[in-house]
């Protein structure tokens, strides 16, 4: 497959998930992460990489968001491999504190392709990891103060109601 890409991603034309060799089994927020992308394009209905910036990101935020469900030992944070037995930890996103890693915090905040953390294959993909924060960040906040159980059922209905569309923006 394509060689470029260094992690894991999902192919939504051949409906499979695809993982770099050194990342096979190595984290339940990758797998979760991905797996979730194979959801959310089934429940949306959108059968190409979405174009609008915005959209992705949203899409992206919903993968890492069901990720941090999933992952109960450590759930805020999206990691390479076992964010909490693994030293150094190879965090890829903080979704309780975003900005230390220079993600956007706020809407009024959000990147455009070549700006500080979008650059290369992020600007091509329309900065959707890099803003995906804005929206994950929200969705920590909700979540710490009505518990996973019930955020988990919110953030699902809302993508299963079709209120998301593949023309959203």
């Amino acid at each position: 497959e394509d060689s470029k890409f260094a992690n894991a991603w999902w192919d939504g034309n051949k409906k499979i998930i695809y993982f770099n060799d050194s990342m096979v089994g190595s984290s339940v927020d990758v797998f979760a992460h991905e797996f979730t992308h194979a959801v959310t394009q089934n429940l949306i209905g959108y059968t190409e990489i979405p174009e609008t910036g915005e959209l992705i990101s949203l899409l992206e935020s919903f993968s890492d968001i069901f990720a941090a469900y999933i992952d109960q030992a450590d759930p805020w944070r999206i990691c390479v491999e076992d964010c909490v037995n693994s030293f150094p930890v190879d965090l890829i996103r903080n979704l309780k504190d975003p900005e230390s890693q220079g993600y956007p915090l706020f809407y009024k905040d959000r990147l455009e392709p070549g700006e500080g953390k979008c650059v290369e294959e992020e600007a091509d993909y329309n900065c959707g990891h890099v803003n995906s924060t804005i929206h994950t960040h929200a969705v920590y906040l909700f979540t710490s103060k009505v518990g996973i159980d019930k955020s988990s059922q919110v953030v699902f209905n809302a993508l299963k109601s079709g209120m998301i569309t593949q023309d959203a923006d």
